[in-house]
């Protein structure tokens, strides 16, 4: 009596713990607490208070016999099999201390955190008792801290625990793991880790709340603020409002959505069915064109995957021939891939979140079968990295069939799609909070590629416009701690989403005979659905929807402030460092290229039809200094750049003179100013900003010593801060010239060119020369000084125990062609061949060695300034670069005029076979190949490699060399909906002077 009398107390403990955490409570019975203790041998109560209040205070010995703990180990577990964990780590109270302070360090707000609590209060109690290092095994000094966790097998629990330990980034854990294991190694390396046995799962029981409740009742018999824990416990959320918010659901903004829709609503008719069967095929065709990046090899399209995705894109009704609404996903999970399982489904963690919170806002359940949206994904297959244009497309395509009066966003990205009008990924700027956002309807359109090229209509098409609900994605909270008020926001985004599409469905009633198109029926809805602002009071705003907007902005502040306390912890180790700056080193150069480059002459058609088309997707980095809406004076500034000028740069920089009207060296300046000067007008003046930027050079330099600035201070400087960058790994003999370079010891930077020093008979000779990084990437700082050899096809390189660098199962090597490119290549080559020489071997000189450099210029560039080209030194070296084309042009089809066209490789596909036959590439290739002992022929090697990069390059080139140079932009869609261009040149006689 006694025990069930126990059981009972406690079961009333942890429904009241459920509460609190918004965890659902309804099914919670005795029996799911038999996991922790077994009912025939409870603990003593007071055990288990001590246990659930202050479980840090109980040791590991005393907590592993009254729950009857097994330590985890090595043997194997079987594939489904499902585990429950808890790690502790027994930690003396001088090393708890020390952890406090050094993460406080890490973490201005560390003592503000409820995780922490416990850790506090044990040191102040404590903090007065002996801290030697002998009381490390006394029971009374030390604090377990504890962490529970759930894992499938083969996975099993010491699995998990040395993966935390390694990489855990995120999170309370997170910082626990770094600040132990650099303040107490050996406590961090103490930790144990117990199996509760009676918890345990020999295979999936069926139901993921049986698995789920297992683990939250772990988590709430010690307290979740008492634990290293963040999250919940379970794979799926089981998140449960407040009496007093559900009540607001039903009373303040109710909804009769579901009954208007279902009696408005008919079945789509079949042509509608047929064409987004064709859209799916295209979809096939652009993820087999791009196989590789969209893992179609890895996951491939199954025919329940197809149907799957038939099924979603297809509108349940629509309602008088208009589908009302279309959800956005992200990305579709390999697990969709592989078994078909639909989004809004308990299969998927984010469709169980939308479904549940769609069924709580609309008063009745839902499942996959009898949602009212569609439902498709910017990333329709498993791969994203280098597949979001083409995702894009597809949806783009896809909105086109369907047309839907309402589009629900459910991330981000997707939302940023779709304020970019579904052109690109950028139309949510990432200095603009998302969630200022959230379950607030706006404008969006998704316009054709037709419109995009038409530069006489800049009006958006009313009949491709759309209502826009951003929400927060479903799944966002999968990894992190749970907030109550986070899960608020995304109800209240659908009870949006339902008012609004009740409110669309009833106009459609109303005006059902009437021909609108979708920009119309907005229209005539948005007064009483258009947010209110702090600046405008919408009167006609439908009375639920004023209720829901100011709920909505009440979860958000909510949101906010448990974000700041609780979800801002980053583990500072090394690996999220790298991969940081990884990442924006590559989206800094993506963004340049994405903002796109200046196509034909200033002020051209050409341009004029760019510059058009660019003004209306509406990219934000070529809008930095002249807004989207003056559209006068962004036209006339981008049809004033040069040729091949990039629009990000050039905004940007535009930009900084817009700023300010200050001399944007005006903090600087006004310490020179002229004698008498009595304001800042002088700097108006360049000669004076001139005079006064000589009169700061020269002060700097009186702070210098007279030989600051000589060779032997700076490689002194140079050595110093090498030395601080790797001192286990600087040798300073390989920075001193020899006249043997073989087998000698050099230094591969990770991303700097690689820098031979060779004593060249009386010369010092420091020769830089490009290196082949993706073979080398993997040697970590400690292991990157290789030994050179000179071979007789290039440079190579061994590791210090003389193992060959090995690439993809090859030899590392440096070309010789790419030892003779770019600006060091003379003496690279003459460096190589006295060093075969020596080393007994055949090394001619070649007929062009030892060329000055004055007398090997290297080609024009498309963006070459026409003063250059004016200024360009006559004669025509045989030996520069240009030399190379006009000899190529001499040969007989084109010796007195003619024309090719720039298409590369890759497009030979889509041209005719006259332009296939007008191809420069394998022309010049050829050539190329004759003349491979030029000294330049690396920069039209080059070229013909990457002809749709460097193909416009050729223009500039052959208007130096020929007249009546002309060239014209010929256009290409391929199979996946891109547009590529191509030029054709075409040129007459040779210019006498430069022949």
């Amino acid at each position: 009596m006694a025990a069930n009398a126990q059981l009972h107390s406690l079961l009333q403990t942890m429904q009241s713990r459920f509460a609190t955490l918004h965890l659902r409570h309804d099914d919670l019975t005795v029996e799911h607490l038999a996991i922790l203790f077994d009912p025939q041998q409870m603990p003593a109560l007071q055990l288990q208070d001590q246990i659930m209040n202050a479980h840090y205070d109980v040791d590991d010995h005393t907590l592993m016999t009254a729950m009857q703990l097994q330590l985890a180990g090595q043997t194997p577990v079987p594939t489904g099999a499902i585990n429950y964990y808890i790690r502790s780590w027994s930690i003396p109270v001088v090393t708890l201390g020390a952890l406090l302070e050094f993460l406080s360090q890490q973490y201005e707000d560390l003592y503000t955190m409820d995780e922490v609590a416990p850790w506090i209060q044990f040191v102040n109690e404590n903090q007065n008792q002996p801290t030697a290092r002998f009381h490390m095994r006394d029971s009374r000094y030390l604090c377990c801290d504890r962490y529970v966790g759930m894992c499938t097998g083969p996975v099993r629990p010491i699995d998990r625990h040395l993966q935390d330990n390694r990489e855990r980034p995120f999170g309370i854990l997170g910082l626990f793991l770094q600040g132990l294991s650099t303040l107490d190694e050996a406590v961090f390396d103490a930790a144990t880790v117990w199996v509760v046995g009676r918890a345990a799962w020999h295979q999936h029981p069926g139901d993921q709340r049986l698995v789920d409740v297992r683990e939250q009742v772990l988590i709430n018999f010690f307290g979740l603020d008492n634990l290293v824990n963040q999250q919940l416990g379970g794979l799926l959320p089981w998140y449960q409002p407040a009496a007093a918010t559900l009540h607001a659901h039903a009373h303040d903004y109710p909804t009769s959505f579901a009954t208007v829709f279902n009696n408005a609503g008919a079945p789509p008719n079949a042509v509608l069915a047929e064409n987004i069967g064709v859209w799916m095929g295209r979809v096939e065709q652009v993820a087999r064109d791009n196989a590789r990046n969209t893992r179609l090899d890895e996951f491939p399209f199954t025919p329940a995957y197809r149907a799957l995705v038939l099924r979603q894109a297809t509108p349940l009704l629509t309602v008088n021939g208009y589908t009302l609404m279309a959800t956005i996903g992200l990305d579709v999970t390999q697990d969709c891939l592989a078994n078909a399982t639909p989004f809004f489904s308990s299969g998927s963690y984010a469709g169980h979140v939308a479904c549940t919170s769609i069924s709580r806002m609309l008063g009745q359940p839902v499942s996959d079968t009898t949602i009212f949206t569609t439902f498709v994904d910017l990333f329709p297959w498993a791969g994203v990295v280098g597949t979001l244009d083409a995702g894009i497309q597809q949806l783009r395509d896809y909105l086109h069939l369907v047309c839907p009066l309402v589009c629900v966003s459910l991330s981000r990205t997707t939302t940023s799609v779709a304020m970019a009008n579904f052109f690109h990924h950028v139309g949510l700027s990432s200095t603009l909070s998302f969630l200022d956002h959230v379950g607030l309807p706006q404008h969006t359109h998704y316009p054709t590629n037709q419109w995009v090229h038409d530069i006489n209509n800049d009006a958006m098409p009313p009949s491709h416009a759309t209502i826009l609900i951003p929400h927060v994605h479903p799944g966002n909270q999968k990894h992190m701690s749970h907030s109550e008020a986070l899960s608020r926001v995304m109800d209240l985004s659908w009870k949006v989403t339902l008012l609004v599409g009740e409110l669309v469905v009833q106009h459609l009633q109303t005006s059902a005979g009437q021909q609108q198109d979708n920009g119309a029926i907005i229209h005539a809805v948005w007064p009483s659905i258009q947010p209110p602002t702090a600046a405008f009071y919408n009167d006609h705003l439908d009375p639920r929807l004023r209720l829901a907007y100011q709920a909505l902005a009440t979860a958000k502040a909510d949101h906010q402030a448990f974000a700041q306390q609780r979800l801002t912890r980053v583990r500072n180790v090394t690996q999220v460092q790298q991969s940081f700056s990884e990442t924006m080193r590559f989206a800094s150069h993506r963004r340049i290229a994405q903002a796109g480059y200046a196509t034909g002459a200033a002020f051209g058609a050409e341009r004029h039809v760019q510059a058009c088309m660019l003004w209306k997707t509406n990219h934000p980095d070529r809008h930095h200094h002249i807004a989207h809406h003056d559209r006068a004076a962004w036209m006339q500034w981008a049809m004033s750049l040069d040729e091949g000028a990039s629009f990000y740069a050039s905004s940007l920089r535009n930009t900084a003179f817009a700023m300010d009207s200050r001399h944007r060296n005006h903090n600087v300046l006004v310490r020179y100013a002229p004698a008498g000067a009595m304001d800042n007008t002088w700097m108006e003046d360049d000669g004076e900003v001139f005079a006064a930027h000589g009169r700061w050079n020269a002060d700097m330099l009186t702070r210098l010593s007279p030989t600051h600035f000589s060779p032997a201070n700076q490689q002194r400087r140079v050595m110093g801060r090498w030395q601080q960058v790797r001192p286990e790994t600087l040798e300073l003999g390989i920075y001193q010239h020899h006249p043997v370079v073989h087998n000698r010891a050099v230094y591969v930077s990770p991303s700097n060119p690689l820098r031979i020093y060779w004593r060249d008979g009386e010369r010092n000779v420091d020769i830089h020369s490009n290196v082949p990084f993706s073979a080398l990437q993997h040697f970590d700082e400690q292991h990157r000084t290789f030994t050179i050899q000179i071979l007789s096809d290039g440079l190579g390189f061994t590791t210090p125990n003389g193992q060959p660098v090995l690439h993809n199962g090859s030899a590392t090597v440096v070309p010789l062609l790419n030892m003779q490119a770019g600006g060091y290549g003379l003496e690279m080559m003459r460096m190589w061949r006295s060093e075969r020489r020596r080393l007994g071997f055949d090394a001619p000189e070649p007929a062009m060695a030892n060329v000055p450099r004055n007398q090997r210029r290297q080609c024009f560039k498309r963006n070459t300034r026409q003063a250059t080209l004016d200024n360009f030194s006559m004669p025509i070296y045989p030996t520069d670069s240009i030399a190379l084309l006009r000899q190529f042009l001499l040969q007989d089809r084109f010796a007195n005029g003619g024309s090719f066209n720039t298409a590369p490789e890759d497009l030979v596909a889509f041209l005719s076979a006259e332009e296939r036959e007008g191809r420069v590439q394998p022309l010049l290739s050829a050539f190329l190949d004759r003349h491979a002992d030029h000294p330049c022929v690396s920069d039209w090697l080059m070229m013909c490699s990457n002809m749709a990069v460097h193909g416009p390059d050729l223009y500039r080139n052959v208007q130096f060399l020929r007249d009546n140079v002309s060239k014209r932009h010929i256009r290409r869609e391929t199979n996946n909906g891109h547009i590529r261009t191509f030029q054709v040149i075409s040129f007459g006689a040779p210019i006498t002077e430069r022949h």
